[in-house]
């Protein structure tokens, strides 16, 4: 998920959308969000460019590596100016990079000015206003400033929790009630099910008994599980509370 340029939606939602990121993590819950990791270093203040535009636009990213790496030259063959078009809602919108970047033609020697400046409008500029929004109302719960120790990489972990879906320890704290054991028959036939499972099957029951495919930051041994019979023998199928 990121943020549209030419959003209708008022800044208000996204200020909503912050808050409750930040209450996720001051509830220690786990979401099942997919942000690129470009968001969280914009949180926490970041410099971001190119490299992280592979993540949201691969394509555009490639064509800019090139427009970089291109030998020829590259005013005569690409004929590109300071300006950038897009289509708004079925009509074509132009945004100047530089003042009267339309009279300026992108040439060899200034090529890098160019994609630094058409980054910057993409995930710095053109989303200024719902950003500020989202980051605000996300500071608004997680002022405190512990938040400013996270890399990219472990906030992500703290709010969508770890992918590493390690049953194994799970099955060591996991608690048998009601005449269930962890020798039971049946127990060793689940578990044995279970690790054989393939990741996709693995998520879908970590889906169903937790609500959220992503794992705690501190892993499935650090999990509250149990397996209990649900009342007398009959054909219901299992049920997660």
């Amino acid at each position: 998920m990121w943020f549209n340029a030419f959003c209708l939606e008022s800044i208000v939602m996204f200020n909503l959308v912050g808050i409750l990121l930040g209450l996720e993590i001051y509830n220690g819950i786990i979401l099942d969000v997919h942000f690129p990791l470009l968001i969280y270093k914009k949180l926490l203040g970041y410099k971001v460019g190119l490299g992280d535009l592979r993540e949201i636009q691969p394509t555009l990213s490639k064509s800019l590596d090139e427009l970089l790496s291109y030998e020829g030259d590259v005013e005569q063959d690409f004929g590109l100016t300071f300006e950038v078009f897009h289509n708004l809602y079925g009509k074509e919108m132009r945004t100047e990079l530089l003042t009267n970047g339309s009279q300026i033609s992108v040439t060899n020697s200034n090529r890098e000015s160019f994609v630094k400046l058409f980054v910057n409008l993409i995930i710095n500029k053109s989303i200024e206003n719902s950003f500020s929004a989202f980051k605000e109302g996300f500071f608004q719960v997680c002022h405190f400033p512990s938040i400013s120790l996270f890399t990219a990489p472990e906030l992500e972990l703290l709010i969508c929790g770890s992918p590493d879906l390690d049953f194994k320890a799970l099955e060591k704290v996991t608690e048998y009630k009601d005449g269930f054991s962890k020798s039971h028959p049946l127990m060793l036939e689940f578990w044995d099910i279970v690790h054989r499972f393939p990741f996709k099957q693995k998520q879908a029951l970590l889906m169903f008994v937790t609500g959220s495919y992503r794992v705690p930051l501190k892993g499935l041994g650090s999990m509250a599980f149990y397996i209990q019979r649900n009342g007398p023998d009959s054909l219901n199928l299992p049920t997660s509370i």
